[in-house]
């Protein structure tokens, strides 16, 4: 089973955070946030084990090594609570029907970010280029601290339904 530290896994993330970032600076938020979402939960898993998306988001947020340079938001300094609300209300948003709460809109930078932050005072701004940077630093990171977290592609250690198959 394929860890954190093997070189396999460490470009197929690279090359995931490549495909984010290049969404991102062509301003196509939703493909930048999907494509780097599957980064954060699979790094998520592999050090915490199979969980919903809120729980991964609820481990990865506070291991972040940047929380501020890449959202602007109607409160000074938003609890990770609030960021990971906010990730994962993204993430369904764009899972359901690609849409996101109204009170949420993605950005190309943190500089558009303000800009809209001060006519819209009361909601959330991303800037996707800003966080493809911010989960890279973060998987760096947890790759020195965790070199050994291992990922699972089979399902073998997915909890109670891994190895059914259901029939539609």
């Amino acid at each position: 089973m394929a860890n954190l530290s093997d070189q396999e896994v460490q470009k197929s993330i690279h090359d995931f955070v490549s495909e984010a970032r290049q969404c991102a600076q062509r301003g196509n938020g939703f493909a930048a946030m999907s494509t780097i979402f599957n980064v954060v939960l699979a790094v998520s898993e592999a050090v915490n084990g199979r969980q919903r998306n809120k729980v991964l988001f609820s481990a990865f947020v506070p291991e972040l090594t940047d929380k501020a340079s890449w959202m602007v938001t109607p409160v000074a300094a938003p609890t990770d609570d609030v960021i990971v609300n906010i990730l994962n209300n993204i993430r369904n948003g764009m899972a359901h029907a690609l849409s996101l709460p109204e009170n949420i809109a993605l950005v190309n930078t943190i500089a558009a970010a303000r800009q809209m932050a001060n006519a819209e005072p009361n909601n959330y701004f991303v800037s996707t280029t800003d966080f493809v940077d911010v989960v890279e630093a973060t998987v760096a990171k947890l790759r020195q601290t965790y070199p050994t977290a291992q990922f699972d592609p089979s399902g073998s250690n997915r909890g109670p339904a891994a190895g059914r198959t259901i029939k539609i």
